[in-house]
């Protein structure tokens, strides 16, 4: 089984027998409740910046892979000519293992377009979703969210402040057309990082 949904809470762990978060990098429950209807597994993070983004993202850890770098000493590689050739094919056996997986990212703003701009931003990475607040407007704009989410291919949950509402599932990984690359490993390993920073693996 993948790791559980676990919600970056002030005061409280990331995971069994880990560090308690900061409160600066607070998770919103409306965005840990999203994963959750979305049917995605693993760790929900705090806001963190991708490709001049900032989204939630919701990732999968490898603890092996992480206990094998730390016996090597290999953190976070973010070097991209590095990375480019741990995607040769004559290079695995001898490159490092992924730590982090990204499953997907939830964006949440103040206006959902904008939410929508993040969250499509990383499409060609993993499933995308927007997390649509109470405040963003009534029925009509819901409307126009939806439409445009539909397009996009991206998950739509409403919060209505009291309970989280699935409007619509996300697309299953990344866009069609989209292929991996060292961008996806910077990524991840920028993630591993943002990991290893709130206690997540200790």
């Amino acid at each position: 089984m993948g790791e559980r949904f676990v919600a970056a809470v002030p005061g409280s762990a990331v995971a069994t027998g880990t560090a308690a978060v900061p409160a600066n990098d607070a998770v919103p429950d409306a965005v840990v409740g999203a994963a959750g209807l979305l049917g995605w597994h693993g760790v929900v993070l705090p806001r963190t910046e991708l490709l001049g983004k900032r989204v939630f993202p919701v990732v999968t850890v490898d603890r092996r892979a992480h206990e094998h770098r730390s016996v090597t000493g290999s953190g976070p590689v973010l070097d991209l000519d590095v990375l480019e050739t741990w995607e040769w094919p004559e290079t695995f056996p001898f490159r490092e293992p992924e730590v982090v997986r990204l499953h997907g990212v939830i964006s949440r703003e103040r206006r959902w377009p904008a939410a929508l701009a993040a969250a499509s931003r990383l499409r060609g990475f993993a499933s995308d979703a927007v997390v649509l607040g109470d405040g963003d407007g009534g029925g009509d704009e819901v409307a126009r969210c939806l439409a445009a989410c539909r397009r996009a291919m991206s998950g739509l949950v409403r919060d209505t402040g009291t309970a989280t509402e699935l409007l619509r599932h996300a697309r299953p990984g990344r866009s069609a057309r989209a292929r991996r690359s060292p961008l996806d490993r910077w990524i991840e390993e920028r993630l591993y990082g943002r990991v290893l920073d709130l206690g997540v693996l200790t």
